[in-house]
């Protein structure tokens, strides 16, 4: 229904009503497609437009939600060369990128590796490029993969259903070996490309655990 409505909705002051609901609905795909719309409004300057956008963005909370916006502001700013705010919304999705990297090594420290997963993930999504900033952030996903796992009792419950055809079904939500430790090494071989003087040791750090396993 809101799809069918913003196909023809060309007030921008509507549109931003409409996106102020879907922000609260937390539905990214719709936000997506109101926010573009709302910056092709034919009724509205396009810098103006920018910049409500701009500071509409600024007072959402939700990391996911404003790193969105941000990417469809950067589109439309480079579209129309609208360069202030193309360096804006591109130094703000830099930022958020960062947030997610610091959260996921302080998760890590924490030992709260499903949280250090799930942000390090977002960080790498987010194409963080500064190479230590990155080969942190992979480190440590593959830790995190490989310290959720009680990896003792996780070969017992594998031997037990192995011969099971929906393996990764039987395996309880906290004993899920196989994917954690593929994730583990899948990780690994790419925190191994960096040519950082700690990666090396870090690698045989993590190979003496899966010698010991």
């Amino acid at each position: 229904m809101i799809e069918q409505y913003i196909g023809i909705e060309d007030r921008a002051d509507v549109l931003f009503t409409i996106l102020n609901e879907s922000v609260e609905k937390n539905n990214l795909s719709i936000i997506t497609k109101v926010a573009m719309k709302a910056l092709q409004s034919p009724v509205e300057d396009s810098l103006e437009l920018v910049e409500k956008f701009y500071d509409k963005i600024d007072h959402i909370n939700n990391p996911s939600i404003r790193l969105t916006l941000y990417k469809v502001m950067i589109e439309y700013s480079r579209a129309h060369g609208i360069m202030p705010y193309l360096a804006k919304g591109m130094l703000q999705s830099y930022l958020i990128g960062v947030m997610y990297y610091k959260f996921s090594v302080h998760a890590y420290n924490l030992c709260l590796f499903k949280d250090s997963v799930d942000m390090g993930i977002n960080a790498l999504n987010e194409t963080i490029t500064e190479t230590r900033m990155r080969a942190n952030t992979i480190f440590a996903i593959c830790n995190s993969y490989y310290e959720r796992d009680d990896f003792s009792k996780l070969r017992s419950t594998y031997e037990s259903g192995k011969g099971i055809l929906f393996f990764k079904e039987f395996l309880t939500s906290e004993e899920q070996f196989l994917e954690n430790y593929e994730q583990t090494k899948e990780y690994l071989e790419k925190y191994k490309e960096f040519s950082l003087p700690e990666v090396e040791d870090n690698v045989k750090g993590i190979l003496r655990m899966e010698i010991n396993f």
